[in-house]
C-alpha cells in the first residue's frame, strides 16, 4: 500500500514539475475543472425543464463562470450577472478563490506550495 501511495505522489508531482508550460496548463485546468464542478451545483439543484437539460445547462454555466472568474473577465451569462447568487456561498466562494488564484498565477501558487518549476533537461545531441 505504501508503494502505491509513493508512486501516486511521484506521478502527481511529475505532472507539475516536468516543464513550466505544463505547470501553467495543469494549474489552469485543475482550477477550471474544480470550479466548474462546484459552480454547477447551485444551477443543477435549481430545477429545470428536464434533468438532462439542467445538467447540460449547469455544466455550461459552471464552466463559463469558472473560466470568467479565473481570467478576471467579469463576464456573466445572466442579465444580472451573478447577483442572483450573491447570498449563496457555493457560488461566491469558488468565484472569489478562482479570481484570486487567477490573479496570482499558477507558477506563483506552485512555488508557494513548495513545488519547483524546473524544465526537464534536454538529452544530449547524438554524435557529439
Amino acid at each position: 500500500m505504501a508503494g502505491r501511495a509513493a508512486r501516486v505522489a511521484r506521478m502527481w508531482q511529475s505532472l507539475f514539475t516536468a516543464h513550466p508550460a505544463r505547470t501553467v496548463v495543469m494549474g489552469f485546468g485543475s482550477v477550471i475543472l474544480l470550479g466548474t464542478a462546484v459552480l454547477m451545483l447551485p444551477v443543477a439543484t435549481g430545477g429545470g425543464a428536464s434533468v438532462r437539460e439542467s445538467i447540460w445547462d449547469a455544466t455550461y454555466l459552471g464552466f463559463f463562470h469558472a473560466v470568467s472568474a479565473f481570467n478576471n473577465a467579469g463576464l456573466g451569462l445572466h442579465a444580472d450577472s451573478l447577483t442572483r447568487y450573491a447570498l449563496d456561498p457555493l457560488v461566491t466562494l469558488p468565484v472569489a478563490v478562482a479570481v484570486i488564484l487567477g490573479g496570482i498565477g499558477s507558477p506563483c501558487c506552485w512555488s508557494c506550495c513548495g513545488t519547483t518549476m524546473q524544465p526537464t533537461p534536454r538529452p544530449a545531441a547524438l554524435g557529439r
